[in-house]
């Protein structure tokens, strides 16, 4: 089995203020996994926050931008990835029904054990490389984000110390994406 940090293609690296901001695509057999990591100037690996975006959302989102600049500032490492259908995975911005339609088609449970799948590599991939604690891991979700973010949190086992989600969408199943229902 290949060391998992080789299966990071490193595109670019931007010192921000009191952080490292270091854009990436991890190499997936399902297609690539782009993503950014924003750390504190150590050379320790530090506890980790995973941020899913919402619908419509991407890894440099404004939150996410701001969130991951502040959390890094504060000694954090902070990771964003694009989720299916979104940001750098497509040629361009969907819109909502359209990417709603591509999920619907796929299979809501299919697209999502893909995402948790995407996250257990890169949170490994970083780990590896010795750039965030792979042991000390929260996760904060928005929307499409908090749903991913709950299927995940187990998978994490011990090495999740907190959870944050919001608007998931579970209460109105249906409304907010064609074809979603509270996980079972």
């Amino acid at each position: 089995m290949s060391d998992p940090a080789s299966r990071l293609k490193w595109v670019e690296e931007e010192p921000s203020a009191g952080c490292v901001e270091r854009s990436f695509v991890l190499s997936r057999r399902s297609g690539p996994v782009p993503g950014v990591l924003w750390s504190p100037e150590t050379t320790t690996a530090p506890p980790t926050v995973l941020l899913f975006h919402g619908g419509s959302g991407h890894k440099r989102s404004e939150r996410h931008l701001r969130m991951g600049h502040r959390l890094a500032a504060a000694g954090l490492a902070v990771i964003a990835i694009d989720g299916p259908y979104h940001g750098d995975r497509v040629p361009s911005p969907m819109a909502p029904c359209v990417y709603q339609q591509l999920i619907v088609d796929e299979g809501i449970e299919r697209v999502t054990a893909r995402m948790t799948e995407d996250w257990l590599e890169t949170v490994s991939a970083l780990a590896a490389g010795g750039l965030v604690d792979g042991a000390n891991v929260s996760v904060f979700g928005i929307s499409m984000g908090a749903r991913s973010g709950c299927r995940l949190r187990p998978r994490l086992d011990h090495r999740c110390g907190a959870l944050c989600s919001a608007s998931s969408g579970f209460a109105r199943p249906g409304l907010s994406t064609p074809g979603s229902a509270p996980p079972a």
